[in-house]
């Protein structure tokens, strides 16, 4: 994919990763920690880490690959743009994402409580890119994951399923979100726990970023 300049580095670096096929065996070995796609705002590393409650030193996108989910498309929830994903009956409709490994049960009960409002957790496949180890070549993987999808039944009976909107695009758009109070306030807060004086590089990217877009508004 192409990136924005403005991209944050963790961000980037997150989609770079090709795990061999001994890592990724490794990952999907470890005990209680189911794999996770995600989609909207928890694709930013740092981001991720504010609402898993981890410490901002942490290099979770290590733990992070792109992944595209097949058989869904992405879609906007009302005026706020936030993504959601809703099955297609076209299985070449697809979402990309980012598939992480390692989340232990809590944290992965933190995204459960962000993402449940309208949304149910659903078992999918996604598919990433891996290298072998023997010879160095790439292939793909179907992994199975964890996903929250849009529910019909729980927005239908709150009033709220008008609000959803189809979109053109496979891949939900982070740079409004970046340019956000709320990404800065996150990023803050987030630096805020960290127990290291200095701040990370990564943070230091999100604040400076959101601090020049409110000096040119």
């Amino acid at each position: 994919m192409a990136f924005s300049p403005n991209s944050p580095r963790d961000f980037k670096q997150a989609f770079a990763n090709t795990f061999t096929d001994h890592e990724v065996d490794n990952f999907l070995s470890q005990p209680d920690s189911s794999p996770s796609f995600v989609y909207g705002v928890l694709m930013l590393p740092t981001i991720l880490k504010y609402h898993v409650d981890i410490d901002q030193k942490v290099r979770i996108q290590k733990s992070m690959t792109k992944a595209t989910l097949y058989g869904y498309q992405l879609c906007q929830y009302a005026e706020e743009g936030l993504p959601v994903i809703v099955q297609s009956d076209n299985h070449q409709h697809k979402v990309e994402g980012i598939l992480v490994f390692g989340l232990n049960r809590e944290q992965r009960n933190a995204i459960h409580e962000l993402e449940s409002g309208l949304q149910k957790l659903t078992s999918v496949q996604v598919q990433i890119c891996q290298r072998r180890v023997s010879d160095n070549k790439h292939s793909m993987r179907m992994i199975d994951a964890g996903a929250f999808e849009w529910n019909p039944v729980r927005s239908t009976l709150a009033g709220k399923h008008c609000g959803l909107k189809l979109t053109d695009r496979s891949m939900w758009d982070v740079e409004p979100f970046l340019q956000s109070p709320l990404c800065r306030q996150m990023v803050q807060s987030q630096d805020r726990r960290s127990r290291e004086a200095a701040m990370t590089e990564d943070a230091e990217w999100y604040l400076s970023r959101s601090g020049n877009r409110t000096k040119e508004t």
